[in-house]
């Protein structure tokens, strides 16, 4: 059986054509576990509904406390031999299950790729769900299908075969080796089934501090514990992008605090495997450093909406620029193959130029970096 774990909070707008596409697909073997994170709209009374006319679903309420809490609920309430996580404004082709497990192949996660919606949300009440009309949004997450694993292979497989090292570099970069446009990256939870007893065994949770990247850093210690990554080139999952097309340009008070902790939980991580004379990996893991450090320029030293003196968000900045990692980052960091954009920061970081930074950066809130 397999355990589909939906965390909602507030989705009434999207949540019903989510669950109508879960219980729709052709692999009807499955448990719907519906997380409800102290909603304050009417996704409860939704989701209650839905559990009088399916006996597959469980509703499961607790007070608000954030998604990496209602996915780890969804965890301990599953029963299935699999796990699958959905977001409550994304839909799920009908055969995503069907596919998935017909790969036929011994491993701990297995995954596919993704439709992108850029719709918003009138458009999308307004019209019934066919696939076809995402076609040319097509998101793959490595240029074919692959498995990845450090272990030797002996069966035949027409699968290609990669090192885990490949996706370590997916979680940091997601356009590495892309073919297609990158909505966005291989970290993500969803899309994927992951072995329950394999959760259990390895003690795999998402990180109840994270606000951003839980999922991310989540898939980092799911992909190192596990013996083999399966993924297939196959569309089959819709990702709803609309929510997040603003998110690097609106004040956020929190976001030095949670971002500082997924580098943290990135740099230990590295270091603990050994990995820092890796000089291609660590080129990776700087320029994701440094692309967080200027989301966090963005969003509150640099916002408009950041009442605080620039002396003070200079001090600020300061601080946050002598701690490790982000020291060594600076200091480090080539910019050779950077935009124009990451370069200036970079050099304005490294030659201590933090108060011109945030000065400029005030009126480029909207640079894409």
């Amino acid at each position: 059986m397999i355990s589909v774990v939906v965390p909602i909070y507030n989705m009434e707008k999207y949540l019903s054509r989510c669950i109508d596409s879960i219980r729709s697909q052709t692999y009807s073997d499955i448990e719907i576990i519906l997380v409800d994170d102290g909603s304050v709209d009417t996704s409860l009374q939704i989701c209650k509904a839905y559990e009088h006319i399916d006996k597959r679903i469980i509703v499961v309420e607790i007070e608000n406390s954030g998604v990496s809490v209602a996915r780890n609920v969804g965890i301990e309430h599953s029963s299935g031999n699999w796990i699958m996580f959905v977001d409550p404004d994304d839909v799920l082709c009908e055969d995503i299950i069907e596919k998935l497990m017909g790969i036929n192949i011994d491993s701990d996660i297995m995954c596919c790729s993704c439709y992108v919606d850029t719709r918003g949300i009138d458009d999308i009440k307004h019209s019934h769900l066919d696939k076809n009309s995402f076609l040319q949004n097509e998101n793959s997450f490595y240029p074919q299908s692959t498995i990845f694993t450090d272990v030797p292979i002996d069966e035949t497989t027409d699968f290609e075969i990669q090192p885990k090292r490949e996706l370590l570099i997916k979680l940091m970069y997601g356009p590495y080796k892309t073919t297609t446009k990158t909505w966005t990256a291989i970290g993500v939870p969803w899309a994927k089934l992951y072995k329950r007893d394999f959760l259990k065994t390895e003690g795999l949770k998402f990180d109840n501090r994270l606000v951003r990247m839980q999922d991310n850093i989540f898939n980092m210690h799911a992909f190192d514990k596990a013996e083999r990554v399966v993924y297939i080139d196959y569309p089959a999952y819709i990702y709803t992008y609309n929510h997040v097309r603003n998110f690097q340009n609106e004040f956020d008070p929190y976001v030095v605090r949670y971002f500082d902790l997924v580098c943290q939980e990135r740099y230990s991580y590295l270091k603990n495997k050994g990995l820092e004379s890796d000089t291609d990996l660590m080129f990776y893991f700087h320029n994701e450093v440094l692309g967080l450090i200027w989301i966090m320029i963005k969003k509150f030293f640099a916002n408009p909406d950041n009442k605080s003196t620039l002396l003070l968000r200079k001090k600020e900045l300061t601080e946050l620029c002598t701690t490790k990692p982000y020291t060594e980052v600076i200091k480090n960091a080539s910019t050779k193959n950077m935009t124009l954009s990451k370069k200036a920061v970079t050099l304005c970081l490294r030659n201590h130029l933090l108060g011109f930074l945030l000065t400029i950066a005030k009126f480029y809130v909207y640079i894409k970096v």
